[in-house]
């Protein structure tokens, strides 16, 4: 009826994630917490949503599918095969339209890899 089918597939799916979001660690002789800290918090505001958790999930899910390239290794073969074909971008290019790898984006928004790939 509502057409959001997927959407409530995906909070729930993100809700049995642990600790999606995390924090750089702590330390008082490290100079650079302070703007680690904030950069957490940075890339962290970007999926807030003023509707509350659920839509927050959902965008990061959303947002790391669009953005982002998950590789899983397959058990036949020791080599990598892709799970998603990156839209928009070619093999060995490095264009602005290349999407960045699951830990690269993960690291980026500071967020937990294994959070999202299961």
């Amino acid at each position: 009826k509502y057409s959001c089918v997927s959407e409530t597939l995906t909070a729930v799916a993100m809700l049995s994630a642990e600790n999606i979001f995390y924090r750089p660690a702590s330390s008082t002789n490290n100079g650079d917490n302070n703007s680690s800290t904030k950069a957490a918090a940075d890339a962290h505001r970007r999926f807030y949503s003023y509707e509350g958790d659920l839509p927050t999930l959902v965008t990061i899910y959303d947002c790391w599918r669009n953005e982002a390239v998950y590789y899983v290794a397959s058990q036949n073969h020791p080599t990598r095969r892709k799970m998603k074909q990156p839209k928009n971008s070619h093999h060995g290019s490095n264009t602005k339209n290349s999407k960045l790898t699951h830990l690269e984006w993960c690291k980026r928004n500071y967020i937990n890899a294994s959070s999202l790939a299961r």
